[in-house]
């Protein structure tokens, strides 16, 4: 059996965000969650029907717990620039209506500040999940049984840069800026702008003309996917890079910059454990974007020589 009284002390990190408050030390203060999980599946009866299978793992017991890991920052006050950072864990064995309600959410904790290295803010969490993959000894008051309670997290989900934080990976920017396939990125020519683009067709860009092995065109049908195994290699070679030199020209060719804390959990497939986010992908950027240009409101932005400038009115 678990016992709380060693397990359920908080834990305090400190000196690890990446912004400066001119206050005391940031600290992320963390409770564990076993027994909020224990607390869940002991009101209430679970069954087969009430499991949501996705991602990775195929859950063996109807009793198995398949979660999922929220982690993206917001901005608490509208004229401070400082951000806070939530961790959410999602219990999946509940129907989708009612899984994201306040009461059935499971608070990991709250970082106050970007983290700079968000593994170390995660290891608590990670060793419960680690405990937790092994099974928990519990008591069903139900059917006055013991059982082995065992949870997996299965998802990860954020923004792109939240993602790329806690995968160790270079971001949208980068050279190689996708989680999901190896597609190279370019630069603007001529241009100061140290941030990259991907065109699919890059046969007329400066550099793919003077490189005769550099992809003049990729397929959208057939991109160079990226594997959980292929991705684990990779960072496998930035790691045991014998120099800093060798190191950074290797994260600059996969994208990669280092091995992520939650690679250690075996339910975890890199990268589709990580969905790209249709809220951050569509709704917030995507939708904005066109109803900014479609007012002609985005970046100096008209309407050409077409007409498709929508009135002020609609």
């Amino acid at each position: 059996m678990v016992d709380w009284r060693r397990t359920g002390h908080g834990c305090e990190i400190d000196h690890l965000a990446g912004e400066s408050t001119g206050g005391p030390p940031s600290v992320l203060l963390q409770s564990c969650q076993i027994p909020h999980i224990l607390g869940k599946s002991t009101s209430s009866p679970w069954s087969p029907q009430g499991l949501h299978k996705e991602g990775r793992l195929s859950v063996r017991y109807s009793r198995d717990a398949a979660l999922g890991l929220s982690a993206d920052g917001f901005a608490p006050f509208n004229r401070c620039k400082l951000t806070a950072w939530p961790l959410i864990l999602i219990n999946y064995n509940l129907p989708p209506e009612v899984r994201s309600h306040v009461n059935n959410i499971l608070s990991l904790g709250i970082i106050p500040g970007k983290p700079v290295d968000s593994d170390l803010f995660l290891w608590p969490a990670v060793q419960e999940l680690l405990h937790l993959s092994i099974g928990v000894r519990v008591f069903d008051v139900l059917d006055s049984l013991l059982f082995a309670l065992r949870a997996f997290l299965i998802l990860v989900f954020g923004d792109i840069p939240a993602m790329a934080m806690i995968m160790r990976m270079k971001g949208h920017n980068g050279f190689s800026p996708c989680r999901m396939c190896e597609i190279h990125g370019l630069r603007q020519p001529n241009s100061r702008v140290t941030a990259h683009y991907v065109p699919l067709d890059r046969s007329c860009h400066p550099d793919v003309r003077k490189d005769l092995n550099a992809i003049r065109s990729y397929n959208p049908n057939n991109l160079p996917m990226r594997t959980h195994e292929g991705l684990l290699a990779q960072t496998d070679k930035v790691q045991s890079s014998p120099t800093k030199s060798d190191a950074d020209c290797l994260a600059r060719e996969y994208g990669i910059k280092g091995t992520s804390l939650l690679s250690y959990l075996s339910s975890i497939l890199f990268p589709l454990s990580f969905p790209y986010n249709f809220m951050h992908l569509i709704w917030e950027n995507l939708v904005k974007n066109l109803v900014q240009h479609w007012t002609e409101e985005f970046k100096g932005l008209d309407d050409g020589t077409e007409s498709y400038r929508l009135s002020e009115t609609v």
